[in-house]
C-alpha cells in the first residue's frame, strides 16, 4: 500500500519541476513597466537570461547589478537579460520602476502581478535565474545568488553566445 503513495507523490513533484533542459518552457507574456505586454518568444534568436526577483529579497538585489553589467557589456552580441519582479507586496509598476532606478538597473523587467510567469516557469525560489539558447530552449537553471552561481551563469551565457545563431 506504501508503494502507490509513494509513486503519487514523487508524480506529483515532477509534475512542479522545472521544464527539462533542452525543452522549450511554455510560453509566458507579461507586462513592462510601461504595461507593454511581453512574450519570451519575443526573443527568439538570441541568449536569454531571465531573472526572476522581488524587491524584498536581499540575493535578489545582489544580482541585480551583475545582470545590469552583463547586460551593458554583451547586449550587443545577442543577449537578452529579462527580470520578472514578483509585486508580492503589492508595488506597482511604478514602484517597481523607482526600486530600479535607485539601484541602476539597467535591463527590461516585467512585472508578474498574477505570477504566471512564475507558474509557467515554476519558480520556487528567489532569486531564480534561467538561461534559454538562441532556439528558445532552456539550457540552465541557477536557484539563489552568490559569487559561485554569478560564476557560472557568466560562463553558460558565454558559451551560449559563442555558439553560431540558429536559422
Amino acid at each position: 500500500m506504501r508503494t502507490p503513495l509513494v509513486v503519487l507523490s514523487l508524480l506529483a513533484f515532477a509534475a512542479c519541476a522545472t521544464p527539462p533542459r533542452g525543452a522549450a518552457p511554455e510560453d509566458f507574456a507579461a507586462p513592462d513597466l510601461t504595461a507593454k505586454t511581453v512574450r519570451l518568444s519575443d526573443f527568439r534568436g538570441r541568449v536569454v537570461l531571465v531573472d526572476v526577483w522581488a524587491t524584498w529579497c536581499k540575493p535578489c538585489l545582489e544580482a541585480l547589478p551583475v545582470y545590469s553589467d552583463l547586460y551593458a557589456r554583451r547586449r550587443g552580441d545577442g543577449l537578452v537579460v529579462l527580470g520578472i519582479a514578483e509585486p508580492d507586496g503589492g508595488e506597482t509598476s511604478a514602484d517597481v520602476r523607482a526600486f530600479l532606478e535607485k539601484r541602476g538597473a539597467a535591463y527590461p523587467v516585467l512585472l508578474d502581478a498574477r505570477r504566471r510567469v512564475y507558474d509557467a516557469l515554476r519558480v520556487r525560489a528567489l532569486p531564480t535565474a534561467f538561461l534559454f539558447d538562441r532556439a528558445g530552449r532552456l539550457r540552465a537553471r541557477w536557484s539563489n545568488f552568490d559569487a559561485a552561481i554569478a560564476s557560472e551563469e557568466l560562463k553558460a551565457v558565454e558559451a551560449l553566445l559563442s555558439e553560431p545563431p540558429t536559422k
